[in-house]
């Protein structure tokens, strides 16, 4: 709601402008409110690219403007970009330097990486406005960062007595409690039924200050984390889908597709975690409702219905749509039928506007079939015809990875990245540059992927990777720690390919007893790969 309070205030400036009857009001002013309010209805439209142009149109208009600067910055760190995010929050606070949302903003990305200063920033804003409850908010966040619940909770508590009809320090409070569910869960200790009741109490009373005006985002997060502890708290976890329920209703009542969206992602996520059918169905259907190019969610959900029904339904509600076309041959690919999947491809080409996805899905599932000198000629083609389209230089890439031509991938996968940058892109690069033993730049691929990728099993596969180029450039400590992440993703456990991995990482972190207990545990399971005999008997032999 507030970002609509902002579009239609940007909107009252151009015509206050435009009608003359604010006195000194220049062209430059007019057009830099144009590009706020194009701006603000594009982020309202989930299109923070096309906010961010409009954005920096205005700024060029005015460049010492820090409040813009700000909203340029929180843009940036909306998408995950947070490099740029902290460049334009510290030109914020260099043009306002008593700014303490800038400053408290600072402060919240260097939780991690810079502490000392997250401190130093917070303490500032504190000394001049000892009564700032969002400095209460940051300084929990700092020792929740440094592993400090207890002083987490005194500040979040501190900030609820300060602004006791702010939602935003309950929802801290509530996130503190949530940190202790999981301090007990990893010092293996039993529930303690009072923490989950304390978070959803701080949860429920954020909720019943929030005002009507308060950022939705904000609103459905706390909503979120409320459902959240339902899912964490064994007893209770029945309520669970009514919390999801409960937060998409917030976010229709603050007229938010994306927030929407973003509660109808968790809720499937949650759903296939603990395998609630109908659950999953629900947010599935849903989401395809209020977006049906919902792509991944039309797969999932393809996935749970073994019958033709999605995917047919998929290309009836999408029969212009390319990308549609090129997912129902992917679902008739992985069912095995794989002539009917290509024969589709080829029979729609001539029906769409833009027959170039269809070409490059045609070429991919040939690749992915093994079927290269099939696959080849179509590729070559595209090339000659659209040697710039990103489709074109991703299905390329993907032959010359296959064809170990590794160099010239890691070229077309740098083009595309210029294009259009997806993980699946930055993935490939990481491991056409490990395939080369450029780790550094390897690494650098794969975290980048690692930022932006949505989906936990494609997350699994680049730690997989993330692991290896570690193990390879000689930071056995730096692997441990990814593998523990991928452990912890995969509930505890790891695939029987991820022990070697695992095991060398340990030698050379002179861990040989642990090594050797997982490689006895791991070759002597039915699934154990040559890998882990092969390291067994190099070390213990």
């Amino acid at each position: 709601m507030i970002q609509r309070s902002r579009r239609l205030l940007a909107g009252a400036l151009v015509a206050v402008c435009t009608s003359g009857a604010l006195v000194g009001c220049s062209s430059d002013a007019q057009r830099r409110a144009r590009h706020q309010a194009r701006a603000e209805s594009f982020l309202e439209e989930g299109k923070p690219r096309e906010a961010l142009i409009e954005l920096r149109s205005a700024l060029k208009l005015d460049p010492k403007n820090s409040p813009l600067h700000f909203r340029i910055a929180q843009v940036f760190e909306g998408i995950g970009d947070l490099k740029e995010a902290l460049f334009f929050y510290q030109e914020a606070l260099r043009l306002a330097p008593e700014e303490n949302a800038a400053a408290l903003a600072i402060a919240r990305l260097l939780l991690f990486d810079e502490p000392d200063r997250a401190a130093e920033l917070i303490e500032g804003v504190l000394a001049r406005h000892p009564d700032d409850a969002n400095a209460y908010i940051r300084r929990s966040e700092l020792a929740l960062a440094r592993g400090n619940t207890a002083d987490a909770l005194r500040d979040a508590r501190l900030a609820v007595e300060k602004a006791p009809k702010s939602h935003m320090p309950h929802f801290q409070e509530g996130l503190v409690h949530r940190a202790r569910v999981r301090e007990r869960k990893l010092l293996r200790q039993p529930e303690d039924p009072q923490i989950f009741a304390e978070a959803l109490k701080a949860f429920d009373e954020g909720l019943a200050v929030a005002p009507a005006d308060a950022p939705v985002n904000e609103v459905v997060s706390g909503a979120l984390e409320r459902a959240y502890v339902f899912s964490e708290w064994v007893e209770r976890r029945a309520e669970a889908g009514p919390a999801y329920r409960r937060a998409l209703e917030l976010a229709k009542e603050g007229q938010s597709l994306v927030e929407q969206l973003r509660v109808l992602r968790e809720a499937q996520s949650y759903a296939q975690r603990v395998g609630d059918k109908e659950l999953e169905h629900w947010a599935l259907d849903t989401q395809i409702a209020l977006d049906p190019r919902s792509y991944a969610a039309w797969a999932r959900l393809a996935g749970l219905e073994p019958g033709d029904a999605v995917p047919k339904r998929l290309i009836e509600t999408l029969p212009d749509d390319g990308r549609a076309h090129s997912l129902y041959a992917r679902i008739l690919w992985d069912r095995g039928r794989e002539d009917e999947a290509l024969a589709h491809l080829r029979e729609v080409e001539g029906r769409v506007a833009d027959p170039v996805p269809l070409r490059a899905a045609q070429a991919e599932l040939l690749i992915e079939g093994e079927r290269l000198d099939d696959a080849r000629p179509l590729v070559e083609a595209l090339e000659r015809e659209q040697p710039e389209r990103p489709e074109t230089l991703d299905v390329a890439s993907f032959l010359a990875m296959r064809e170990r031509r590794y160099a010239d991938a890691a070229g077309l996968l740098r083009k595309l990245i210029e294009r259009r940058e997806t993980a699946r892109a930055q993935h490939r690069l990481a491991e056409s540059e490990f395939r080369m033993r450029s780790y550094a730049p390897s690494l650098v691929a794969v975290n980048r992927a690692l930022d932006l990728v949505g989906n936990e099993d494609e997350r699994m596969q680049m730690l997989r990777l993330k692991a290896r180029i570690e193990a390879a450039s000689r930071d056995p400590e730096a692997a441990l720690l990814t593998m523990r992440r991928l452990r912890r993703l995969r509930g505890g456990t790891l695939r029987p390919d991820d022990v070697p991995t695992l095991a060398r990482a340990l030698y050379a972190t002179k861990r040989s007893d642990v090594a050797r207990i997982v490689l006895r545990e791991a070759i002597a399971s039915e699934t154990a790969v040559l890998g882990s005999f092969l390291l067994y008997l190099r070390h213990e032999a």
